[in-house]
């Protein structure tokens, strides 16, 4: 991998689950072309069972030089490339292997290549990287039901940038409605999100939960103690995607195809472009949300 902070690792996880069912047996090593890898710090308790090795900064893929000098690295029964840099690739080529694994230029370099290769999603292209290595059709998303004790409904209010974020308003009237049917909502605020603590109690009182977390396995943890989730384009809805809930994301103007957590076969995406032909996250009406929740939890 090149850079490995949260946002990519997060994309990578499915793929890494999938590669771990294929190969149970396996030792995996994951190389960080880049500085660190959250896999060795804050997501590492995930990657236990799934990673057996993660090598940081490797300062691999980015000079031409490489290509005639390559650097020393251990010989490996597969290599799974999961960048599509021309340049990182053909150093990458460099790395004693049976079988490399590469979409890179459309898989011109890769050893095995599959039928079909349309797919939008970023982290359903890296599952197919892995899938080129069975023979069956794997059931790579969580097969958990909703969890009929739980009560408690997850929602990320927050967004890295407004324009990705649905506002809090709206979150608040989803409450609401969540309240009037016995459900509790369990609002997850992260370090940018504080400023929302104060009208959330001002609204709600103990209605609701307020977590604040600024650790991803702490809001790992807290999703896999609800029943659904509720969230925005946005890192913590990678986060919710991980504990394998099934979730509703909201989608302002980027490509919903391309960027929508997996995790649970049951997840929702509503795209505004889509769904209200505009690039507007706020023109997505609250009533299409509490639609989608009651058919998700079928009332």
């Amino acid at each position: 991998v090149g850079l490995d902070l949260l946002g990519d690792a997060l994309i990578k996880l499915p793929f890494l689950r999938c590669l771990k069912k294929i190969f149970p047996n396996s030792h995996i090593t994951w190389l960080a072309g880049k500085g660190s890898s959250v896999f060795k710090t804050s997501l590492k308790p995930i990657a236990s069972g799934l990673i057996d090795e993660v090598i940081e900064n490797v300062e691999i893929g980015s000079k031409i030089s490489e290509i005639f000098f390559p650097k020393k690295l251990p010989n490996f029964d597969i290599v799974f490339d999961t960048q599509k840099r021309l340049l990182t690739t053909l150093i990458l080529l460099k790395i004693k292997t049976k079988f490399f694994i590469s979409a890179s230029s459309n898989f011109l370099f890769s050893d095995l290549f599959p039928s079909k290769n349309k797919e939008k999603n970023l982290s359903k292209q890296l599952l197919n990287l892995a899938l080129l290595f069975s023979n069956e059709d794997l059931n790579i998303f969580s097969e958990s039901k909703f969890k009929k004790k739980s009560k408690k409904i997850a929602i990320c209010p927050g967004a890295s940038v407004d324009w990705k974020r649905w506002s809090l308003e709206n979150f608040i009237k989803v409450g609401n409605f969540l309240i009037k049917r016995k459900l509790t909502p369990v609002f997850i605020l992260g370090p940018s999100e504080k400023k929302f603590y104060p009208k959330l109690k001002k609204n709600f009182n103990h209605k609701i939960h307020i977590a604040k977390s600024s650790n991803p396995m702490d809001t790992i943890k807290i999703a896999g103690k609800c029943c659904l989730g509720i969230t925005n384009d946005t890192g913590c809805g990678h986060l919710l995607a991980a504990s394998e809930i099934p979730i509703i994301s909201l989608f302002g103007p980027t490509n919903y195809q391309k960027f929508a957590p997996l995790g649970n076969k049951k997840n929702v995406c509503i795209s505004s472009v889509e769904y209200c032909k505009s690039k507007k996250i706020n023109d997505i009406p609250v009533s299409l949300v509490n639609d989608k929740i009651i058919s998700m939890l079928k009332f």
